[in-house]
């Protein structure tokens, strides 16, 4: 993949298995290296997973932020596919790109995009663009559990985008474009689907009251911001509770 930074410059990321993923300047006239006796800089790796698996680097630029955007995992085997994306960001266009806890990608951190959520399965191989409208998107494939491949295996090959939003500094993958909604009446009060981290899916009831209930939780719900929080009562917790942070998108 290669940025064309504000400053003109270009960079080129790339690299796979094994060794990881490498970065490099390129002359924006010839295309070729830039300097040809310069290192190639190690910008990521994948040191949770057995054989390093990561590749399909993708770098985009956003409100003084480089951000390097990863795939995690194995591919091409349908709904056993372990794909799953990740990105780092830095106020450099070398790196390092770091992780949301302030760790380098170099030593396997990240921040989680996207993964597995059934019927979505191994999500991976995105990229980030923005509209003529200046609205942010990321498009990428993933195997779809609903649809039958080949070899027996089910996880037919799909693309998808996803409109993206940002929050603190983070890109934010929303619903798949063109997936249906139903009207609501601009009432956060009501029943919502509510899933964390693309684990169980579960009902949120958020009541009139300020009071909201989920599973076997109940605690209190305010809207600040434009954002959601959810605020769980537990002794163990700095002030008594936990709080959850959600993002409101009224569009």
């Amino acid at each position: 993949d290669v940025l064309v930074g504000p400053d003109g410059r270009h960079w080129m990321v790339y690299g796979s298995y094994w060794s990881g993923l490498f970065q490099v300047e390129l002359d924006p006239v010839t295309g070729g290296l830039k300097d040809p006796k310069a290192a190639h800089l190690h910008v990521a790796s994948n040191t949770a997973d057995k054989g390093n698996p990561l590749e399909a680097p993708a770098m985009f630029y956003h409100e003084g932020w480089y951000y390097l955007g990863v795939t995690y995992g194995l591919a091409a085997q349908g709904v056993k596919s372990t794909y799953r994306m990740v990105v780092g960001r830095s106020k450099s266009p070398t790196g390092p790109f770091l992780g949301w806890n302030g760790k380098p990608m170099t030593e396997g951190d990240s921040t989680s995009l996207l993964k597995t959520s059934s019927p979505m399965f191994g999500p991976g191989g995105g990229n980030f663009f923005m509209g003529k409208d200046g609205e942010w998107w990321m498009a990428y494939h993933y195997y779809d559990s609903r649809r039958y491949w080949n070899r027996d295996s089910w996880g037919a090959p799909t693309m998808q985008s996803r409109r993206v939003m940002w929050v603190d500094g983070w890109p934010l993958p929303g619903l798949p474009a063109g997936a249906n909604l139903k009207p609501g009446d601009g009432k956060l009060a009501g029943e919502w689907t509510f899933q964390v981290d693309f684990g169980r899916i579960e009902t949120l009831e958020l009541k009139s009251d300020g009071t909201c209930h989920l599973g076997r939780s109940d605690g209190k719900w305010e809207e600040k911001g434009g954002r959601l929080l959810l605020h769980w009562p537990n002794a163990e917790a700095p002030g008594g509770a936990w709080t959850d942070t959600l993002t409101i998108d009224k569009t």
